[in-house]
This record gives structure tokens, C-alpha cells and sequence, in this order.
């Protein structure tokens, strides 16, 4: 899954402007305690808005959605690998059902995904609800909600309807099930002639779940890319490298 270049902009954007605040000692001591309880474990709160300024509460809380955009994303590119291969050979989970279950996760983090863009357009707008352009923030952000809402619509909606009524279904993954079914017990003279049908079912497999993966990453990609295309200049300077603040009116 390849990022483009507004979405890596907001990416190196948001990084060169919170880890020099994070790696600060003062004023900022409760953000980086609860930055560094997180990097050791520890439990910690989100940092409390009284204790740092606006503006640092600001690059904060698009630092902590981020994050949580990011995550998704790297998400998303391991299930092209989950895809690759069976890792569970000597066990009691079936190919199957090893790769019924990564392409559900598949949908479900594009589902998740969905929910943090939109969570990151309702930030912005409630960050800047007092600045002087905080109408047409509004508006924009109103826009690239429903635009991703729409946009992933394909996906989520797959997803509501395997969580809901029926599970995912795919034909290969189908076929290898009855293949496994068929092949029960496995030293019956039937058994050992689907041996190579088995074979050949398991590579054609996986190389269409794997294809099928990377289509729907480049898909996300390109709608992810065309959100931060448009949100990006609302929240980034021209220099890419720090963030615009609030402006009371």
C-alpha cells in the first residue's frame, strides 16, 4: 500500500510538529509523561488541556488522532502480507479459516479507518469553531466527512453485512473449505486423490486474495490521499512543517 504525497505530507507534517513538543521538558511535563508511560507501558491519562497552552493543546489532539490514522494504515499493509501465507500449519486452524479471518479484519480496519478520518474532519472543525474562518472549516470538514463516508461505502457496508446478517463469503475460500471437508479423514483412498486438487486450490488461492488485497489498499489510498488533499491546507502550512493555530476573532 503506497501513501501519496499529501498524505505522507500530513504524516511529516504532524510528526515535525509534536515530537519537538513531546521531547520538551517544560511546559509541557504531563505531555510527555503520558507519551513516555505509553512507550513503557505504563497506564496513563491523555494530557490534561489545563496544564499546556492552546496551541499545544492543539497540535496534541491532531497528534492523538494521527496516530490512530496510522495504525489503521499499517494495518491495512500487513494484510497484504497476512494474504502471503498459512503460518499455522500444525494446527487445528484450516487455511480457511486462517484466511476467512484476514479478509474480515481486512474490512473491518478499512471500516475503522473510515471512522478516524472522519473523527480527524470533526477535530479540525471544533479547533477552529472560534477562528475567524471557522465557517468555512466547518463546511470543508462537513464535506470531507461525507466524502469518505461515501467514498468507503463499498467496503463498509460488506463489512456491516457480514457482521450483521451473514458471513463474507469468497469462492476460493469456499472451495478450500469443502476441499478440507471432503478430505476428512485424510488417509481414505478419496482423501489422497484430492490431495493435488488441494494444491493447485491453495496457490490460486492465495494469489487472488493477495491480488484482491492490493486492490483494495490502492483503492483506500487514493481516497485517503484525496481527503488530506483537501484538509491539508486547512491545518498545515505552506512549509509542511508546522501546523496552522486557531486565530480567535
Amino acid at each position: 500500500m503506497k501513501l501519496g504525497p499529501n498524505t505522507t505530507a500530513f504524516v511529516e507534517g504532524t510528526l515535525d510538529a509534536a515530537v519537538p513538543l513531546i521531547s520538551t521538558v517544560k511546559p509541557t511535563d504531563q505531555i510527555n509523561d503520558s507519551i513516555w508511560k505509553k512507550l513503557v507501558g505504563e497506564p496513563s491519562e491523555y494530557p490534561k488541556p489545563k496544564a499546556i497552552s492552546p496551541e499545544e493543546q492543539h497540535v496534541m489532539k491532531l497528534f492523538w488522532v494521527f496516530t490512530e490514522i496510522h495504525s489503521c494504515i499499517e494495518r491495512l499493509k500487513d494484510c497484504e502480507t497476512y494474504v502471503n501465507r498459512f503460518p499455522f500449519g500444525r494446527t487445528r486452524v484450516s487455511r480457511a479459516s486462517y484466511l476467512q479471518f484476514v479478509v474480515e479484519g481486512h474490512l473491518h480496519e478499512i471500516y475503522v479507518l473510515r471512522e478516524r478520518l472522519e473523527k480527524l474532519a470533526k477535530v479540525v472543525a471544533r479547533s477552529f469553531k472560534r477562528d475567524r474562518n471557522a465557517k468555512r472549516i466547518a463546511r470543508a470538514a462537513d464535506v470531507l466527512v461525507e466524502f469518505v463516508t461515501q467514498a468507503l461505502s463499498g467496503f463498509t457496508n460488506v463489512r456491516g453485512v457480514h457482521v450483521h446478517q451473514w458471513r463474507y463469503t469468497h469462492q476460493d475460500i469456499e472451495r478450500l473449505q469443502l476441499i478440507a471437508t471432503l478430505r476428512t479423514p485424510k488417509r481414505s483412498p478419496f482423501a489422497r486423490s484430492l490431495l493435488r486438487l488441494e494444491g493447485v486450490a491453495t496457490a490460486e488461492t492465495h494469489s487472488r486474495l493477495r491480488k484482491q488485497s492490493r486492490i483494495w489498499n490502492r483503492m483506500v489510498s487514493e481516497i485517503v490521499e484525496e481527503f488530506f488533499k483537501h484538509l491539508n491546507p486547512m491545518v498545515l502550512r505552506e512549509d509542511g512543517k508546522t501546523f496552522i493555530l486557531p486565530k480567535k476573532r
